[in-house]
């Protein structure tokens, strides 16, 4: 499966789930956004933490390999 399909299979996904949870809990959109902003932030910052044990890592195998 290529990564394009994988993305917008996984997009479609999120989407449904989203809706689902909008009704479930009769938000509204204002709520939902607030809600979609923090989960952002979340990623975001694991993304970015993710990123930076991974520099070091590879900062680590290059100290090595001198």
């Amino acid at each position: 499966m290529s990564e394009d399909l994988k993305i917008e299979l996984a997009k479609n996904k999120m989407v449904e789930s989203i809706n689902e949870v909008i009704t479930k809990y009769e938000l509204p959109l204002t709520f939902t956004e607030v809600i979609l902003n923090s989960i952002l932030n979340e990623v975001s910052f694991m993304k970015k933490q993710k990123l930076e044990k991974e520099l070091k890592e590879m900062e680590s195998d290059n100290n090595g390999n001198e």
